[in-house]
């Protein structure tokens, strides 16, 4: 889209211009019935674009959007400390999409889980410890499971394992 020189920079107003643009060059044979995948870089991210982009669905296309974002300094130690988090984050279990979307949401609930424990539940040191420390000293305990009486009991060691040496 053409626009005078003295022009400010693109608004939420000219990126949805362009795209209904775009959108009505696609026949209506493809624009109805095929999923639509519309990418933008940062520019592209205002909640006005997307939310418009978001509405085209109820006007029966099938859209969905990707923003692209720069890794800044705080956005990649916000993935650093995610990493931590979840081991092996980087490699996801399968080749399949569906079983690796399930397996990050299993994931991604075991660190809230994990996260509301410690703010719910702990105190001193485990209250603010990292999640390595966590899982040596919370998930990684061994315990005995009995049955006897009809009654099942559970027996635990009175401490962990200990700190993780690394």
């Amino acid at each position: 889209m053409l626009r005078p020189g003295i022009a400010g920079s693109n608004t939420a107003a000219d990126h949805i211009t362009v795209l209904d643009q775009a959108l009505h060059q696609i026949p209506d044979a493809h624009r109805y019935g095929s999923p639509i995948l519309i990418r933008s870089d940062s520019a592209g991210s205002s909640h006005e674009f997307l939310a418009h982009i978001r509405s085209l669905r109820e006007h029966g296309l099938h859209t969905q959007f990707s923003v692209g974002v720069a890794i800044t300094g705080p956005i990649r130690t916000a993935i650093t400390v995610t990493a931590d988090w979840v081991p092996g984050f980087g490699r996801f279990p399968s080749r399949v999409f569906a079983i690796n979307q399930a397996w990050l949401q299993l994931a991604m609930t075991g660190i809230d889980l994990l996260a509301w424990t410690q703010t719910l539940l702990l105190d001193g040191a485990l209250a603010t410890a990292e999640p390595k420390k966590l899982r040596y000293r919370l998930l990684h305990v061994a315990a005995k499971l009995s049955h006897t009486a009809r009654t099942t009991t559970c027996a635990s060691p009175p401490t962990g394992p200990g700190p993780p040496t690394s």
